[in-house]
């Protein structure tokens, strides 16, 4: 037969210790009520006579705490939520072994079911964070560090990839006397390199007014240091194929284009830039260039 000890309104001046004479024996807690075991005020301390938080685990080995699901197509949780708030809490969950849910088996999830970001920080400061678009965002100098792998035979200046953008630009031409429409002018931007095409279109518009043909107004400025421009251009210059012209591009230091070709395509060696003639009939110009920016 089970013994029972029973404590009522009891009000001791410094503490009250509960406990059995056997180093390995336990005491139970079995609370057949609803209210189950409840600590109203204070802390509750394990391997520390003295909590500084609410709940506080020493131990000289491994302090550890287990939440064990007893269902294998359930999960175990850890819930972090504020009284009151219908956001629905942040949640630490493990699934159980035939469980579906997402990730599968054993899956480990880290979920806020709140419409608000999963912030990471270090050193007292935020490093990243996914976004409630559930993008992952570095913070402006921070990003994916590839310092671990090996290194070329150069001199290493940056392993960091900390920067992504793709979008449209508009072309400018400055040397036309009349407007150049603009159609599917797009870049991408990965870290420092950014790639840029274009597709311009002419209807009947005056010449160039200038020795050559240009183009500015690129969505990110040249590194000066930098001198290898890499580019082509396909210009389709009337009706059949022998009229179209292709050629390379050059970067001005100014980040201007200037469009190249060569007067006889069987002699590469007479290379001459792209001019008032050549736009006699223009329909469109297409491009491509790849530099470094800073």
């Amino acid at each position: 037969m089970a013994s029972n000890l029973r404590v009522d309104n009891i009000q001791p001046s410094t503490a009250m210790g509960i406990g059995i004479g056997t180093a390995n024996g336990s005491v139970t807690f079995n609370a057949d009520v609803t209210g189950g075991l409840n600590v109203t005020n204070g802390s509750v301390g394990i391997g520390t006579d003295t909590p500084t938080q609410d709940l506080e685990i020493q131990d000289d080995t491994l302090p550890t705490v287990i939440v064990r699901n007893r269902t294998s197509s359930s999960y175990a949780r850890v819930l972090l939520d504020e009284v009151g708030d219908a956001g629905g809490g942040f949640t630490i969950n493990r699934l159980g072994s035939t469980s579906s849910a997402y990730g599968g088996a054993r899956a480990a999830q880290i979920w806020n079911h709140a419409n608000a970001p999963i912030v990471f920080g270090t050193n007292n400061t935020e490093a990243a964070r996914f976004n409630t678009s559930g993008n992952l965002a570095f913070v402006s100098g921070n990003g994916i560090d590839f310092s671990a792998t090996a290194d070329g035979s150069g001199t290493t200046t940056s392993e960091l990839l900390d920067d992504y953008e793709e979008g449209t630009w508009t072309p400018l031409t400055s040397n036309f006397t009349n407007t150049v429409g603009t159609n599917d002018c797009r870049y991408t931007k990965i870290g420092r390199k950014v790639h840029v095409t274009g597709a311009l279109t002419r209807n009947q518009v005056s010449a160039p007014t200038s020795a050559f043909f240009t183009i500015t107004g690129f969505p990110f400025v040249r590194n000066t240091n930098t001198r290898s421009i890499h580019g082509n251009f396909w210009l389709d210059n009337g009706s059949t194929a022998s009229d179209n012209i292709g050629g390379i591009v050059y970067m001005y230091l100014t980040d201007s284009l200037i469009f190249a070709t060569a007067s006889n395509p069987a002699q590469q060696a007479s290379t001459r830039y792209v001019n008032a003639t050549d736009f006699a009939d223009t329909r469109g110009i297409l491009f491509s260039v790849t530099y470094i920016t800073d």
